[in-house]
């Protein structure tokens, strides 16, 4: 097992909810880049996450392949032992005075409470790494040993419950598991890899969520046309690419790839953190020449044919008809 997660965000509901709407949660920024996130991870794997919002993925089938499960309807499952991939998303996490109260209600006892509408205190701790190394890390404690037991277990419990439900200590080399924790709870668990919200959301960027999909435009009215409403036309890809100078490079490196006509192995060109905690077989992508009606000149496409059995099917599901889609000769 593999394991990467967040060191800056709590990923609380807030968060994730705070643009969205109660019908159509995945509107908000945060909830639709961690759709992103996800379908860069794989194909197929296990999401745990809250409620709210693997009821509105589910309606709208946005992680086709994807298992959506929700926290506090885990234990005891077992479906997901041979996901290759498991993504856990936020954390519960009640408020101090209804954990007090279950305290109270457990052990019989009184127990030290918090003014009220305080949030629980900060204490340093350890994130054990896979290397045998520590990184400082803050987290949240209760002061009274009874209720932290209680917090414990509803929050830090539960986020490994949910990373249990992969299996991966029963795992092999020839069946490993990754995990990505989308939240900054310090765990028990060795990590592999940490990274910042802001990394990973960078590194799942419009390549690298069209090469999960098996159609990759290289054109930026393509990649507009491929990924509405992301992207309202070629001028904002155009944007998010020049505030991104790594990832600019990295597509201006994989048009010149492309170019020669010859298969595209897709790993050399995404982000950092993908090559980093991704152990699957990198895809290797056929180069395509496309011409729409209204193009002048044709234009550039890598399609998966793993993924995708019927080129131009797949094409015109992105970009619409095209009048020619032909293979790119390779060059000697």
């Amino acid at each position: 097992m593999r394991a990467a997660q967040i060191v800056d965000s709590q990923m609380s509901y807030q968060k994730i909810f705070r643009r969205g709407s109660a019908d159509d949660p995945t509107v908000g920024n945060a909830a639709e880049m961690l759709a992103r996130i996800v379908e860069t991870r794989g194909r197929s794997g296990l999401v745990v996450c809250p409620k709210r919002l693997r009821d509105g993925w589910e309606e709208l089938n946005r992680l086709p392949g994807w298992e959506l499960w929700n926290f506090g309807a885990i234990r005891g499952r077992d479906e997901a032992r041979e996901v290759p991939h498991l993504v856990v998303i936020s954390r519960p996490l009640p408020n101090p005075g209804e954990v007090e109260i279950q305290a109270e209600t457990i052990f019989g006892l009184a127990v030290k409470r918090l003014p009220p509408e305080t949030m629980y205190p900060k204490r340093v701790v350890g994130r054990l790494m896979a290397d045998g190394t520590g990184r400082r890390a803050l987290a949240y404690r209760h002061p009274d040993p009874m209720v932290e037991a209680v917090r414990f277990a509803v929050c830090e419990g539960e986020l490994l419950q949910a990373i249990g439900r992969g299996r991966g200590v029963r795992r092999t080399e020839e069946a490993p598991l990754v995990v990505l924790i989308l939240t900054d709870v310090p765990l028990p668990l060795p990590l592999d890899v940490t990274s910042t919200w802001k990394e990973l959301s960078d590194g799942a960027g419009p390549i690298e969520v069209l090469a999960a999909r098996g159609v990759v435009p290289l054109d930026y009215d393509g990649i507009a046309k491929a990924l509405p409403p992301w992207f309202k036309n070629g001028q904002s890809v155009t944007e998010w690419f020049r505030y991104r100078p790594e990832a600019k490079a990295r597509l201006g490196d994989l048009r010149d790839r492309a170019r020669a006509g010859n298969r595209v192995e897709m790993r050399e060109f995404l982000g950092n953190l993908y090559k980093e905690i991704s152990i699957e077989n990198s895809q290797k992508l056929v180069t395509y020449r496309y011409r729409r009606a209204e193009d002048r000149q044709s234009k550039l496409v890598l399609v998966d044919l793993v993924m995708q059995s019927d080129a131009r099917a797949a094409v015109e599901a992105v970009l619409g008809a095209v009048s020619e889609l032909e293979p790119a000769q390779p060059t000697l």
